[in-house]
């Protein structure tokens, strides 16, 4: 039961760090409410608690914070030993600085049990909105399934309202996340489900694994540039390669949508890198162009080309796919082999620095005259060989990941690569 207590105290007794204290719950019925079940640490709450991510007026204060599985509506549970009643510390009111960044039909279910539990009945009849595209993803465990759904251009209330209830979720784990304007015909988005059957409940249940947007932001003559927005894969699933799963099947949809030219993603995380690196170098090797016999040979506009109209792969992801490649096949072939593929990526990266190269120029006409004269003191002979050691060192390092993963799960890459 909590209750207040009434002293005088060091204001750090009453200050809890909310990284610590708030934990997410995932769940599909009532009784595991208040169940043992797996808690989720979050990764940030200055949105919620300011700069300091403090909770400030409680004592030994513990947050957990209950989704539905499959629709994310929230339930706070929120415990702790006491307030503080002197006025040397003010009590945040916790569920009202959580609502700020809630759906609207999010609100009520935060701190009222009964509609909290009437969501979480109602998620046995629960069909996701959009439409559902193949994945050709198989489930470890034969009682389940993966679905994954598309939704775009006018969207329905019911299908809006999800999407930001699962963009709700963000703000715990993404910094400086904003929730989309899911008025915007622009945007696409992408929710992956876990499919399982429940007693007592008919046709499929689900929950939600992974969520992805894209939006439209830049036309070539008849087509659309699509750029990432959002990807993010819900803690419970963070586990399996999911993420590379989810891009490989978003890539296999996105390829036959005849007016997308090509797919970026802006500022990605480093995971995230790492599982569009899997996904799309699995992709570039079940193309016969690109067998290991025919991996080394100089990468041409034709076969950027190729790969951009057959996966809208954008150009620069695929020179890195195929730099992965090559640097597996000189790893298996000689030190020597590795050294000049090391000096072959060096020289590339060192190429748009140098002064007589054309987008260097392109570069400084778009500068003014002191900010001009500070870059072309600086890279007066273009970047110095420290930088370009250590740019060569974080590609390698890269790259060295993607294949350790690619070796250890993929029999496709294995056989490629035999």
């Amino acid at each position: 039961m909590m209750h207040e207590i009434d002293v005088t105290t060091d204001s750090n007794d009453w200050t809890a760090d909310g990284l610590k204290v708030i934990k997410l719950k995932f769940i599909s019925d009532q009784s595991e409410i208040n169940s043992d079940g797996p808690l989720y640490p979050i990764e940030y709450a200055y949105q919620q608690f300011g700069d300091g991510e403090a909770i400030c007026g409680y004592r030994d204060l513990s947050i957990v914070l209950c989704f539905t599985e499959a629709t994310m509506f929230p339930h706070i549970i929120l415990n702790h030993r006491g307030t503080c009643t002197n006025g040397d510390v003010p009590v945040d009111d916790v569920p009202a600085l959580l609502n700020e960044h809630l759906v609207y039909d999010q609100r009520e279910c935060l701190t009222n049990r009964n509609l909290f539990e009437a969501e979480l009945e109602s998620q046995a009849s629960f069909q996701p909105p959009g439409t559902e595209v193949s994945t050709f993803m198989r489930h470890s465990d034969p009682d389940k399934g993966y679905a994954l759904f598309r939704i775009e251009g006018e969207l329905s209330e019911k299908a809006k309202c999800l999407v930001e209830r699962c963009q709700s979720i963000l703000f715990f784990f993404i910094e400086g996340v904003k929730y989309t304007d899911s008025d915007d015909p622009k945007f696409i988005y992408y929710i992956l489900y876990e499919t399982y059957h429940k007693p007592g409940t008919t046709g499929r249940q689900y929950r939600i694994m992974a969520y992805l947007s894209l939006y439209k932001y830049y036309s070539h003559p008849d087509k659309w540039r699509l750029r990432g927005a959002h990807t993010f894969v819900f803690p419970q699933f963070r586990s399996g390669g999911v993420c590379s799963k989810l891009l490989h099947a978003v890539n296999l949809d996105v390829k036959n949508i005849a007016n997308i030219y090509d797919v970026t993603l802006e500022t990605p995380a480093p995971e995230l890198v790492l599982a569009r690196d899997y996904a799309t170098t699995l992709e570039v090797i079940s193309m016969p162009e690109f067998a290991k016999a025919k991996i080394m040979e100089p990468v041409t506009k034709e076969k950027k080309e190729l790969l951009r109209t057959t996966w809208k792969m954008y150009n620069k992801q695929a020179v890195r796919v195929i730099d992965i490649l090559q640097y597996a096949v000189a790893r298996s072939q000689s030190k020597e082999a590795v050294d000049n593929f090391k000096t072959k990526l060096a020289t590339r990266i060192r190429k748009p620095f140098e002064r007589q190269d054309k987008d260097y120029r392109r570069m400084l006409q778009g500068l003014d005259p002191s900010d001009m004269a500070t870059v072309t003191s600086n890279n007066a002979d273009g970047l110095d060989a420290d930088v370009v050691e250590k740019l060569v060192g974080y590609a390698i390092e890269d790259y060295t990941k993607t294949l350790a993963r690619l070796n250890q799960h993929s029999r496709e890459f294995q056989n490629w690569l035999a």
